[in-house]
């Protein structure tokens, strides 16, 4: 299996930048399938661009509904030169069938019922021959299609994701969401997983930027800079010690996600990442100069350090790092 995760994300920052396009994405901090917070989708599409365009996605989410009446598009695949092209959506009879371009391709047996947790898994391969999507509900296979996969021959990727709100109202939520892109030969789901969220709860060896952990501490993430971490020194570093992480799942990946802007004309990249028993791993991140963005480092689905499992001792013990461009 060759899949790679390129987003995971529980709401625990409760950071509606997270969105490429919010649309009607709301934070819903009573309904949780996982820790704090999960994702209301109401009123129209809350979109999240891939970090690169791929002919193979699969998506991991669980979904939680309030009403028999909702009936909608739980999450679409799409090309933003081309609009949505494959979908997975919930039918009158409250059971998802998998679509491309509205045309149902295969339909599923299990009734999704209000009022209750489901893991849903939804993988597709573009192709006009050899194409697949399937769909699996809390681990079984629920439907499955082969074949024409294209809705549109003129593109061969997709590089966004979203989960339609349209006429939903506030009765639908989304936790412990995992995307994840492969090959063709990558036909199972991507497995269990829940995200949970540690914050900085103290300063760290180094402290050269102006401030100190309590301003990167909270969630959801002021802004109005009333609590920026600053400089404006090039290279400057300030590391922090993380919160000691309550649960005790086996860890399947680690990343660091934040809230930064550039104050000054230019974009530019600011590093982020991770100090696991003073081995570094860092990546850079893009800001955009003047806006507040949404940052995400690296997925580390092995420790910098050998390359070993994650164990909940070692992210105790570990420390995440800033650095300005």
């Amino acid at each position: 299996m060759t899949l790679t995760k390129v987003i995971i994300d529980g709401a625990e920052h409760k950071n509606i930048a997270f969105w490429d396009s919010a649309g009607g994405a709301t934070l819903n901090t009573t309904n949780t399938h996982t820790g704090n917070a999960s994702w209301n989708i109401s009123t129209s599409e809350c979109k999240k661009n891939l970090p690169a365009d791929s002919d193979v996605v699969w998506a991991r989410f669980w979904l939680y509904t309030s009403s028999n009446n909702v009936n909608w598009a739980p999450i679409v695949f799409g090309h933003s030169s081309k609009g949505y092209q494959n979908r997975l959506y919930l039918n009158t009879q409250h059971v998802l069938t998998i679509q491309r371009e509205g045309t149902v391709l295969a339909t599923g047996t299990t009734v999704i019922e209000v009022d209750r947790w489901y893991m849903i898994e939804v993988g597709v391969y573009l192709d006009n021959t050899s194409g697949w999507m399937k769909c699996y509900v809390d681990g079984n296979l629920d439907s499955t299609y082969s074949g024409d996969t294209l809705a549109n021959n003129s593109y061969l990727y997709i590089n966004y994701f979203e989960f339609d709100g349209t006429g939903t109202g506030t009765q639908v939520q989304v936790d412990d969401i995992c995307i994840a892109t492969g090959l063709s030969t990558d036909t199972s789901p991507i497995g269990d997983g829940r995200v949970y969220g540690i914050f900085p709860n103290a300063d760290g060896s180094e402290t050269e930027w102006t401030g100190d952990y309590t301003d990167v501490d909270e969630a959801p993430p002021d802004n109005d800079g009333s609590t920026d971490l600053t400089t404006t020194t090039s290279g400057d570093r300030s590391t922090f010690d993380l919160e000691s992480l309550t649960p005790t799942d086996t860890i399947l990946a680690v990343q660091v996600v934040g809230h930064a802007m550039k104050d000054d004309a230019a974009d530019d990249n600011l590093n982020i990442g991770i100090i696991d028993n003073s081995n570094e791993d860092t990546a850079a991140v893009e800001l955009s100069a003047g806006t507040r963005n949404f940052i995400a480092g690296d997925i580390f689905t092995t420790r910098p350090a050998g390359g070993g499992a994650w164990t909940k001792t070692v992210v105790d013990s570990l420390q995440v790092v800033v650095e300005a461009p």
